[in-house]
């Protein structure tokens, strides 16, 4: 879902630069700010989460590989979930 919120600039440069140090999107960034505030911290949800970080830091852009980290991505969900 996309939104439109204002962010003092002052904030959105921490952030920015947060995300940069943590290797990850300001996308990402803000999912898991808000998931902690909000969302479920149940152990399978915070299990999932880190499959999806793993499966974003672990794109290379070769199409042949990003799709193989793709198909185990998937691997570990179906774990998860069963």
């Amino acid at each position: 879902m996309r939104t439109t919120i204002d962010i003092s600039d002052e904030l959105m440069k921490k952030a920015k630069i947060h995300a940069v140090k943590e290797g990850i999107t300001l996308k990402e960034l803000f999912t898991r700010l808000l998931e902690k505030e909000v969302g479920d911290s149940s152990e399978k949800a915070q299990k999932a989460r880190k499959i999806k970080e793993m499966a974003e830091q672990l794109r290379t852009g070769d199409k042949k590989l990003d799709a193989e980290i793709e198909t185990m991505t998937e691997k570990m969900w179906r774990r998860l979930e069963g």
